[in-house]
Parts: C-alpha cells; structure tokens; sequence
C-alpha cells in the first residue's frame, strides 16, 4: 500500500470529478463549468482498488464537500486504473 495522496477536487453536474494538486485554486478548476461540490480528498491505491476521503470545502467557491463525493471519485478512478 502507498502514502495516501491529498488532492484538491471539485464534483461539476453532480457526477464527474475532477482532481488536481493542492497548487492550484477550486476556481481554477471550476471556470465556466456548473461546480455542484468541492474539498480535499486523500487517494490511496491499495492491492483492491482505490480508497478516497473527502473532507473540507472551498474558500474561493464558497462551497463544501458532500458526503457522495467521494464514491463519485473512487468510481472514476477505479475506472481510469483499469484502463492501465
């Protein structure tokens, strides 16, 4: 099992992740798209998929996480990871 990786996130259309490095602000990533959620989340690759915790909310978008943020994001990424 790896260090579990913090990452910033917003959910847009309440369904599609998009995950980027701390550096960068939520509204980078949110221009002219509908942001329905945003926070933080640890990833962790494991022997069995991915785990994923969301927590916190943003301050430049003044918006928080939900509690099905981070099953949108494990799904995703369990996703990308079979495509590996």
């Amino acid at each position: 099992m790896d260090t579990p990786m913090e990452a910033k996130y917003v959910i847009v259309d309440y369904a599609y992740p998009i995950i980027a490095c701390g550096a960068l602000n939520h509204s980078d990533l949110a221009k002219d798209k509908n942001v329905t959620s945003a926070g933080f989340c640890t990833i962790e690759m494991t022997k069995t998929g991915v785990l994923v915790d969301c927590f916190g909310g943003s301050s430049t978008l003044k918006m928080s996480h939900h509690q099905d943020d981070r099953i949108m994001i494990k799904v995703f990424l369990d996703g990308m990871m079979g495509k590996i």
